[in-house]
C-alpha cells in the first residue's frame, strides 16, 4: 500500500461524510417542492378559472389543493 491509498481513502469518506448529511435533508426538499406544485396547481386552477374556463378535476381526495389562506 503506497501514500496514494491513504489519500483515496480520505476522499472516499468526504465523499460519504458528505452524500450521508445530504440524506438527511432529502426528505424536507421533497415535501417543499411537493408543496411548491400544489400551491402553483392551486393558482393554475384559479387563473384557468378567471379565464372562463372549467375548473380542473380531482382525482381523489388524498391530493386537495392548498386553502386560499395556505397561499
Amino acid at each position: 500500500m503506497g501514500a496514494g491509498t491513504g489519500f483515496f481513502m480520505l476522499i472516499i469518506n468526504l465523499f460519504l461524510l458528505v452524500a450521508a448529511v445530504m440524506a438527511i435533508f432529502i426528505p424536507f426538499w421533497v415535501y417543499r417542492i411537493r408543496n411548491e406544485v400544489i400551491g402553483m396547481n392551486a393558482r393554475l386552477d384559479r387563473i384557468i378559472l378567471l379565464n372562463g374556463g372549467e375548473p380542473l378535476e380531482k382525482e381523489d381526495d388524498d391530493n386537495e389543493y392548498l386553502d386560499d389562506e395556505d397561499l
